[in-house]
């Protein structure tokens, strides 16, 4: 009986120590709803949404400074971020297009634009901010099909570095993104 006791209590030991508790998720809260752009602006179909591939793992980046990339411990994304992120930002531009401006693929309407977005950063800082550089571009579905494009790089306030800070600097981003982007909507020729 004792030569049994043993190699259990061994393996229960060795169990419990591999058991451990599960990680914290954080996911991108909404972006506030804004105005309505003045003018009627191009409907538009947002296609997917890249984020770099660093982002796109579960664990939440707190910070990427001179290549390196500073993951929280014990927390994860709820969703990928370039989930996260493409339902953020749908939020703000359907707010901002007014209803019935921003398209989902498959719904039957043709829009006037397709919306292509590469973020290239949207990284915490050392100094306080998050970054974010994005390039896109809006190409006309309908006539001789008008292209639009650019890029942007800018910073909002970083309010600290715990994952749930990080995630409300990414939608505060991101709805600054989405106001850029609803004027180029409401600049867009249609045809």
């Amino acid at each position: 009986m004792k030569r049994l006791f043993l190699p259990v209590l061994l393996t229960g030991l060795l169990l419990g120590g591999c058991a451990s508790e599960p990680p914290r998720l954080v996911v991108l809260p909404a972006a506030p709803a804004a105005s309505p752009v003045a003018a009627q602006p191009a409907r538009l179909l947002l296609r997917p949404l890249r984020v770099p591939g660093y982002q796109d793992d579960l664990p939440v980046v707190t910070q990427v400074q001179g290549g390196r990339v500073t993951q929280a411990a014990q927390v994860e994304w709820a969703e990928r971020l370039s989930d996260g992120a493409a339902r953020v930002l749908s939020g703000a531009l359907a707010s901002r297009l007014g209803p019935g401006n921003l398209l989902i693929e498959g719904d039957g309407r043709i829009p006037d634009a397709d919306l292509s977005i590469d973020l290239t950063a949207l990284d915490p800082q050392a100094d306080g901010t998050l970054r974010l550089a994005a390039r896109w571009t809006l190409v006309g579905t309908r006539g001789d099909r008008p292209v639009r494009a650019g890029q942007e790089d800018f910073s909002v306030p970083l309010a600290g570095s715990d994952p749930a800070d990080v995630a409300a600097s990414i939608t505060a981003a991101l709805a600054r993104l989405a106001d850029k982007l609803a004027a180029e909507a409401a600049a867009f020729p249609l045809r």
